[in-house]
Formats: structure tokens, sequence, C-alpha cells
């Protein structure tokens, strides 16, 4: 990232990546497919070695032993220095690992007051750090792909949770969450046959997970689904369960309200009476005030698709 200040001049932020600062605010260039792939390309996770951790341990103890052992001044002043040395080591290890997380707890927080870009920025930077602490390396990288999909960066995102995926080395909780992210990131990105057929894998995955995050966000993704390829009379089907469905997402549950709207609206469209139309229109209506009772109108507006967007106007009047 690089930050262009109001006068024209540059400071290098993170490579790769490209900002630019006027009076008021920052406006963002994303990153590029290729720069996140070589990002995590080049800063893959690793494991240190068990000796190598272990090695303070063994020296102190070696070092008390033969100050136990040892009667020679000179002998023992050295052993002393040693001792305090690697001690040193091992505390600016400590350390730095503490502030590590500290900064991982920083850019976590970014995130959760939906400030992407500095969230992102820092998440950018950190990574490379945390490639021998593998849990805060897997926050940073989730980070990296949630923050690019909130920008609307969805072919990135999808390159991230691609990333991710392949780092986590067992089928679980975990990873069924990402795969359900990486459809929603293709769908926005109007790969539909490659998020069909990932959700097509995680069949049952709603049912199985009732109630828990996981099968919220399989919801919200298939209703996604429905209202990305037109399909607004299956999205309507999903209705009468939609609340329970999507009720663990908390807020964000706003966007799965305007989908539903959405649907209700479009099948509105299509109504060939008058009473059936006017019902309809009153149930998108009634999900769109659900919709901004959550979140505001200006987040839903920016995250939703562009099919919803088409009936905002309708939509306001009506909130």
């Amino acid at each position: 990232m690089a930050i262009n200040d109001a006068n024209g001049s540059r400071r290098t932020v993170v490579k790769d990546c490209d900002m630019k600062k006027d009076a008021k605010n920052l406006e963002f260039t994303p990153p590029r497919l290729d720069q996140v792939r070589d990002l995590f390309e080049r800063n893959r996770p690793e494991q240190d070695s068990l000796w190598l951790v272990r090695l303070p341990l063994f020296v102190g103890v070696g070092v008390i032993v033969l100050l136990m052992l040892t009667n020679n001044l000179a002998l023992t002043i050295l052993l002393w220095g040693v001792f305090l040395g690697v001690f040193g080591v091992a505390m600016w290890r400590v350390r730095w690992m503490r502030k590590l997380e500290r900064e991982g707890m920083r850019v976590d927080e970014l995130a959760m007051r939906r400030k992407y870009v500095e969230a992102l920025r820092g998440a950018w930077t950190l990574l490379p750090q945390a490639r021998r602490r593998h849990g805060l390396y897997m926050r940073m990288a989730n980070v990296i792909a949630h923050c690019l999909g909130e920008l609307k960066c969805y072919e990135a995102s999808a390159e991230a949770y691609d990333q991710l995926i392949e780092r986590l080395p067992l089928e679980g909780d975990g990873v069924k969450q990402l795969r359900v992210f990486r459809a929603i990131a293709w769908l926005m990105e109007d790969r539909l046959a490659d998020a069909d057929s990932a959700l097509r894998a995680m069949r049952g995955v709603k049912d199985d997970y009732k109630g828990t995050i996981l099968g919220a966000t399989v919801a919200y993704a298939e209703l996604l689904q429905c209202v990305k390829t037109f399909h607004f009379e299956e999205g309507f089907l999903l209705s009468n369960r939609l609340l329970d469905d999507i009720r663990p997402m908390g807020i964000e549950a706003g966007y799965g309200h305007a989908l539903m709207a959405t649907c209700c609206y479009e099948m509105s469209k299509r109504a060939t009476g008058d009473e059936e139309r006017a019902g309809l229109m009153e149930k998108a209506k009634t999900w769109w005030r659900n919709a901004v009772c959550l979140m505001r109108e200006e987040h839903l507006l920016s995250r939703l698709p562009a099919e919803v967007k088409s009936g905002k106007e309708m939509f306001r009047s009506g909130a």
C-alpha cells in the first residue's frame, strides 16, 4: 500500500496495495488477485523446530550444571554471561510474541468497527511476521479475505479464502465456514457455476448446523444465490423459515432481510392480480423495514448486489 499526501508526496505503507490521500479521506485502490496470491505464496506458515524452541531451556540447564561444578572465576563469569544472554533472548522473544498478539487484536478490532481499509493494511503488514504463529497467521489471513470482500474486491477475496482453505489441515467447521464465504464471494463476482457447485457440496449443512453462525451463513448464501440468478420465487419460498435461519448472524441478518425484500418486490412485479401484487409489495416493505432496523441503509446498499439496488428507491419510500 502507499499513501499520496495532498501535496503530492508519497510514502510507502504496505507493498502491493495502493491508497491515495486527499485533504479529507483515503481513496482505496485494492490489490489485484496476483498480488494477494503472491503475498500468501511468499509468506507460507512455518513451524519452529521443537529443538530450537527448547534450546534456551537446554542451554540454561547446562549452564547451571556447569556453574555448580566449576570453581574457576573466569569460567564462572563467562557462564553467567551466557546464562544472562540466553535469558535475555528468551525474554525478548516472549515480548515480541506479545507485541504481535496485541497488534493482531488491534487489527481484529478495526475489522469489527468496519474500518476495513485500516484493518486490511494492518493484516497485510502483520501476516509476514506471523508465519510462525499459526493462530495469528490464520486470523490475519481471514481478516484480509473478509476486508477484501467488504471492500467489493471479490476476486481477491475468493483467492484469499482459497489460500486459507489450503492451509487448514482438517475439514472441520472452520473450513466449512470458509467455503461458504468463498461461495458468497463467487456469487458477488458472478462466478455462478462455481458458487453453485460449492453450495451443492454444502447441502445439509444448514439443517445440521441450525442455530449456529455456519448454518445461518449457508442460509444467507442460498438466498443470495436466488437473487443473483433471478430465481426470486425460490427465494420467496425460503421466507417462512428465514427469520430463524439467519438469526445467529446478529445485525448482519439485515442483509438477508433486504434480499428477501427484493424477492418479494420482484414477485410483486410478476403478480397478475392487484390483491396479490399489493400483498407482496407490503411484504417487501416489511422485510425492508426489518433490514434497516438492523443496519443503516447506506451499509445495506453498499454491500448488496446490483440486483437489489435496482429497487432501492421503492424500498426507501416504503420504509
